[in-house]
């Protein structure tokens, strides 16, 4: 009996499946010690210290073993989370995650190739060639009083008359017309911002306004006003050294697009871009810098 068995253990032995499996089995374990952890999620030491000073600035004492344990946990279990979602896509067709994802990484290039620091004379050159991008805008300073259209034409401009009269004898401003929801004053305003606020019509009527004088009705988008010039500055050509540091924050954020072109377009030769026409046909065109893809 014993030597039957034998005999057939000795036969099963030498069957090439038994072989192939051991071997399989083998390569299996040499792989699983020596292969990379694709799974691996190593906290460091910085992540710990950040995790004790954070915990440190919310309580104002550091954190006893288990709470420093349960910190680990918990960001542990963050990762895990976000490994995850990546994973199964979850970052795909999210704008949120997809502009976030976006910045950062456009810091991250950034940051690899941060861009020059101009030179004195480049920022006066570059001051000389563009004087008009640091023409420093007039300003115009009001106080006015507001009537909202809430009644007849005929009858809001006798309002307004009567109104004009009591300004020009010198009747406080606050005591007449219909509270207005920006406030009544307005200090160094440019036309801009008050063309962006009562309308282009009221900012392009403002300027023959003489000062000190109460004047009107003027129409907005709002209602009608009677307005006081109160103070008015023209428009003017700084100084090299009034405008330096808008000339040097100018010329830097130019050098930044540059710099982060750059980068993209480094790597951007790694990819290329398929875009479908109306055919469902797939026309391929390199992403380079300048390319303009076209179906």
């Amino acid at each position: 009996m014993i030597e039957r068995i034998a005999y057939r253990l000795r036969k099963w032995c030498r069957q090439p499946l038994l072989h192939f499996t051991a071997v399989g089995f083998a390569v299996f374990l040499v792989y699983r010690e020596v292969a990379p952890k694709e799974h691996l999620i190593t906290i460091s030491r910085a992540h710990v210290e950040g995790l004790r000073r954070d915990h440190l600035r919310r309580t104002g004492v550091p954190p006893t073993t288990e709470e420093e344990s349960a910190l680990i946990d918990s960001l542990f279990q963050d990762e895990v989370l976000l490994r995850e979602a990546l994973r199964i896509g979850l970052d795909q067709g999210d704008p949120i995650v997809r502009r976030r994802l976006i910045q950062k990484m456009g810091f991250l290039v950034e940051g690899l190739a941060p861009a020059p620091e101009p030179a004195e004379e480049e920022l006066r050159q570059y001051f000389r060639e563009n004087r008009n991008l640091f023409v420093q805008e007039g300003r115009i300073s009001l106080v006015h009083v507001f009537l909202a259209r809430n009644r007849p034409t005929a009858a809001l401009t006798r309002e307004a008359q009567t109104i004009l009269d009591s300004l020009s004898a010198g009747t406080d401003p606050k005591e007449l017309g219909n509270p207005f929801i920006h406030g009544s004053r307005f200090v160094r305003k440019t036309e801009r911002e008050l063309a962006a606020l009562f309308g282009g019509s009221f900012a392009d009527r403002l300027a023959g306004l003489p000062e000190d004088t109460w004047c009107g009705p003027i129409e907005s988008s709002f209602g009608i006003h009677l307005v006081r010039i109160t103070a008015r500055t023209e428009a003017a050509e700084p100084a090299f050294e009034e405008a330096r540091s808008q000339v040097r924050e100018r010329l830097m954020t130019i050098r930044r697009k540059e710099a982060m072109r750059t980068g993209i377009r480094r790597m951007s030769d790694r990819y290329e871009i398929r875009i479908e026409d109306e055919d469902d046909r797939e026309d391929s065109v390199a992403l380079t810098s300048g390319t303009n893809p076209s179906t």
